[in-house]
This record gives C-alpha cells, sequence and structure tokens, in this order.
C-alpha cells in the first residue's frame, strides 16, 4: 500500500491533517521482503533434517480464512513444530510435531514463519502440510 502512495504521488485530502503516511513508513520493518503474489494455498513438503538440525519456511496466511499446519515424522517423537507470526511472536507450538495440527485464523493477512527441528539423536524424514 505505501508503494502505490508513493508512486501515484498521494497527498492527505484535508491538508490541516496530520499525514500518517511518515508514520506507516516507520513502522515497516525495512529487512521484511515485500508480499508479493498471493498466498499459495494447500500444498506440502517432504525433507530430511539430520539430528540437531532446523529448517524453516515462510507462508503468507489470509486474514479470516482458517489455517492449518501440520507435520508427521519417522522416527515420529522427535520433531517439534513452531509457528511464528510476522512479529515474531510464537502462534503455535508441537513438541512432538506429529500431536495435533496448529489451526488457527490469522487477524491480518501476513507472512508467517514454520521451524521444524530435529531434537532427536537420528535423522527423521518428515512431511509438512499447509492449509
Amino acid at each position: 500500500a505505501l508503494t502505490r502512495i508513493t508512486r501515484r504521488s498521494a497527498r492527505p485530502l484535508d491538508p490541516r491533517a496530520p499525514d500518517p503516511v511518515p508514520l506507516w513508513r516507520a513502522a515497516v520493518p525495512g529487512d521484511v521482503p515485500p508480499l508479493r503474489g498471493r498466498a499459495l494455498g494447500p500444498g506440502y513438503v517432504r525433507g530430511t533434517l539430520a539430528p540437531g538440525a532446523a529448517t524453516q519456511l515462510e507462508q503468507l496466511f489470509l486474514s479470516g480464512q482458517a489455517a492449518t499446519v501440520a507435520a508427521n515424522s519417522r522416527p515420529r517423537d522427535d520433531l517439534r513444530l513452531r509457528l511464528y507470526d510476522a512479529a515474531g511472536k510464537l502462534v503455535c507450538e508441537r513438541a512432538p510435531a506429529s500431536a495435533r495440527d496448529c489451526r488457527f485464523t490469522p487477524v491480518f493477512t501476513q507472512r508467517y514463519r514454520i521451524e521444524l527441528n530435529n531434537a532427536g539423536a537420528a535423522a527423521a524424514r518428515y512431511y509438512l502440510v499447509v492449509d
């Protein structure tokens, strides 16, 4: 939205009112990549994590639409799933990841970080499902 305002050289309709755009710009973290395209929707990823290794991916979830993140692995008890919102707040944690799904309804459309961590002594093969 800020990019659109800048490109169109938009100005406040009431010149006496304070301009909120500088505050909005200051609130946007500079190191977060811009949102592009649409939410990917349902999908899955398969992989292997070495003992003590972790992986993460980002997924855009839409405001007001129920979302589910689920993981399963072999061996079952060593994989931990964590889900963080764009501000870094923990939204859901499952240890082991196969215990239950993370189900939530985002208040805002934003990018979420999904982390998987293998706390076991053996490599873990996993499936991560996002809906």
